[in-house]
């Protein structure tokens, strides 16, 4: 196990090959590890796409962090190519 202090202040996930990401990011075992190692003030922010078929997925990727995390801030983020992110912004209790 890691020790307290090599906790992370700030994780990023973002993991996509054009509109593709790994099946293992939607799993809770991987979504535990994740909250593991996030500090006990920290944030974790997960970068979903929302536009077109992928909104339905962000919506329920979005119920599958509520079972981990305390979801602190949901932003969806328009682009110019008319694409839209979904950011989800994490906290491991509401800090």
């Amino acid at each position: 196990k890691r020790p307290k202090d090599n906790a992370y202040d700030l994780i990023c996930v973002d993991l996509y090959c054009h509109d593709q990401s790994p099946t293992f990011i939607k799993e809770l075992v991987w979504l535990g590890e994740i909250n593991r190692i996030l500090a006990d003030s920290g944030r974790v922010i997960f970068n979903q796409l929302a536009y077109g078929k992928h909104y339905l997925n962000a919506r329920e990727y979005l119920d599958k962090l509520r079972a981990i995390f305390y979801i602190a801030e949901v932003n969806i983020v328009p682009s110019r190519l008319s694409a839209s992110n979904m950011l989800i912004v994490c906290s491991k209790n509401g800090y």
